[in-house]
């Protein structure tokens, strides 16, 4: 049985400094602007035949309500959970398939104070249950030190599982980092293991790939969606493309 997920990064507004994004239309940039073309998106993500789980990192409280009254009117089901202490952002996992959600709990990073992660574990039947780990993790100064101590609190976490697992959401790292390479050896594999994929264009300039949707004892194979390239003419966010990160999704299949 096969289950799809995206993941996506909106960019929450009080992350844009317009001096920023310099190439980006001014209007998308200011506050509120991109509120409609996020939730579209994510709306026409959701409804997606190909899709069961929707999982955004940087959701602030406004768009986290606004999903919340998404999710009421299509009957799927919103969970949250806050990635910052003084509670501007957190990463939102939106239920809209057939899979049922049997568990859900927040996972504090101990290297990371009021950064937290989010484990799933889902299920549509016997012998189909699946562990998701949906988390976006911090970067800054510290850079290194932090991610690779939240990789190793990660690759802890889905360590004590035995069912097929996935770690998913904006890693902030690399594919020639130590980082993903420890996730690997850990059993994990790149659903999206092509190093040409770009999935951010941080500050209308540097292209990278920093979003996942990693597997263990599981098979991936990723969706293609429209609207979803970046244009040298025009960097992001634009109000086609909303954010500074585009979304990624794949269809995953337990290996028997």
């Amino acid at each position: 049985m096969s289950i799809g997920i995206a993941t996506w990064n909106i960019l929450a507004d009080h992350h844009i400094q317009p001096d920023l994004y310099p190439r980006s239309p001014v209007h998308i940039l200011r506050p509120g602007a991109r509120r409609w073309p996020i939730a579209e998106r994510v709306h026409r993500l959701a409804r997606s035949p190909e899709i069961d789980f929707v999982f955004l990192q940087e959701v602030d409280g406004y768009m986290a309500r606004q999903f919340t009254d998404m999710a009421t009117s299509n009957r799927w089901t919103v969970y949250y959970a806050l990635t910052r202490s003084d509670g501007a952002e957190g990463c939102l996992a939106l239920a809209c398939g057939g899979w049922r959600v049997h568990e859900i709990e927040v996972l504090p990073y101990q290297s990371a104070a009021g950064n937290n992660a989010q484990h799933l574990l889902v299920g549509r039947g016997p012998d189909s249950s699946i562990d998701l780990y949906h988390t976006h993790i911090r970067w800054g100064s510290e850079e290194t030190f932090i991610l690779q101590r939240q990789v190793t609190e990660l690759i802890g976490w889905a360590g004590e599982q035995t069912r097929p697992t996935v770690i998913l959401g904006d890693l902030n790292i690399t594919p020639t980092t130590t980082m993903l390479a420890d996730l690997v050896n850990s059993g994990f594999d790149d659903t999206h293991r092509n190093e040409d994929v770009c999935t951010a264009l941080l500050f209308n300039a540097t292209r990278l790939r920093l979003d996942y949707i990693l597997t263990r004892a599981m098979s991936g194979v990723p969706i293609v969606l429209g609207d979803n390239a970046i244009d040298d003419g025009q960097p992001i966010p634009t109000p086609t493309n909303p954010s500074d990160h585009l979304p990624i999704a794949a269809t995953l299949s337990a290996l028997r």
